[in-house]
């Protein structure tokens, strides 16, 4: 127990250590990339064009962000069954996103989690997490892929082949290793318990937290559900780019919206300040750009899916906060 204590608190001193500097990584990023966008619109025409969304139109990016909410609560269930607070975690984690930088909202969401479920290992609560979001990354990959090659027959952008070049290889490498200790984690810690020093104690401790979030994955219909459910999840996010494209009168924004969804969920994988904004808007402008789709038009889209990512799930964050921090008063 002392052991898995210690292992856990210098894994989380690293991850803030690292949160901080990457925290002002990313305001300053976020502030270079915001001058470079507005030093490249005109003000008067983004006023101009938002006033051509109708409230239907923000009733519709507003409603279907929310439904992607719980569908990831559901989703992590399946991969992390028999446990309670899944939706109110994920929403911690999407407010803490908005609000602290360097994605501290992972950190959030995972300690949230711990809070309710107080018999699981915080490990097996970060590894079903990152788990999750290499899932993530491969479906947007794929996604990104074969939307590029529809819209984009030939003479894809540099940045785009950059994308796909960088990350694919990084998320297969990733999902293999997951694999690995999914089906040879035992094999693999009865190696190294033939090592008596600390470093491979807890090492040993880590693979086993780490094999208990993998659990889930079998050659079975529940895996094939969970994947299904994570593109599911992405291609209904990218109706929120479809509205506002047709708002706009933009052709193929069936193909455009799952594209523009992908590039802006790889640009906002870098560092930034809370809430992303500014490098959310520029992505979404790199995303349109090869589409005669005015910086205008694609800075007003940002800002609008932007806001609506932003607001709904912080304030449902700041409520599920409030009375995470009023239970942990009481427990004293």
């Amino acid at each position: 127990m002392v052991i898995e204590r210690a292992s856990l608190n210098f894994s989380i001193a690293m991850k803030i250590t690292s949160s901080r500097y990457l925290g002002v990584l990313g305001v300053l990023i976020s502030a270079i990339v915001l001058f470079w966008v507005f030093h490249t619109v005109d003000f008067n025409d983004i006023s101009s064009t938002l006033k051509l969304l109708s409230i239907r139109h923000l009733t519709v990016v507003c409603v279907v962000y929310l439904l992607t909410i719980f569908m990831k609560a559901y989703r992590w269930r399946l991969t992390l069954p028999n446990h309670k607070s899944y939706l109110n975690s994920v929403v911690m984690g999407l407010a803490g996103n908005n609000v602290l930088p360097a994605r501290g909202g992972e950190l959030l969401q995972m300690e949230y989690f711990r809070f309710e479920n107080k018999h699981q290992h915080r490990i097996t609560i970060i590894t079903s997490m990152a788990t999750l979001k290499i899932l993530d990354g491969i479906c947007l990959v794929s996604l990104l892929y074969f939307s590029s090659k529809a819209l984009l027959s030939v003479n894809s952008p540099n940045w785009l082949n950059a994308i796909l070049v960088i990350s694919l290889p990084m998320l297969l490498i990733l999902l293999l290793l997951m694999v690995l200790l999914r089906w040879k984690g035992v094999l693999i810690r009865l190696y190294f318990s033939q090592f008596r020093a600390k470093f491979f104690v807890r090492l040993i401790h880590l693979l086993r937290n780490i094999e208990d979030a993998l659990e889930f994955l079998h050659f079975n219909w529940q895996t094939l559900l969970i994947i299904l459910m994570t593109y599911a999840i992405w291609c209904l996010e990218s109706i929120m780019f479809i509205t506002c494209l047709e708002a706009f009168h933009i052709s193929d924004t069936f193909l455009l919206g799952i594209f523009t969804t992908c590039v802006v969920n790889f640009g906002i994988a870098a560092p930034s300040s809370p809430g992303y904004f500014g490098v959310f808007q520029a992505a979404t402008m790199l995303a349109l750009l090869p589409f005669n789709v005015s910086n205008e038009v694609a800075v007003s889209i940002g800002l609008i899916v932007n806001f609506f990512q932003f607001l709904p799930a912080t304030l449902w964050g700041a409520v599920v906060f409030w009375q995470w921090q009023s239970k942990k008063i009481l427990e004293i």
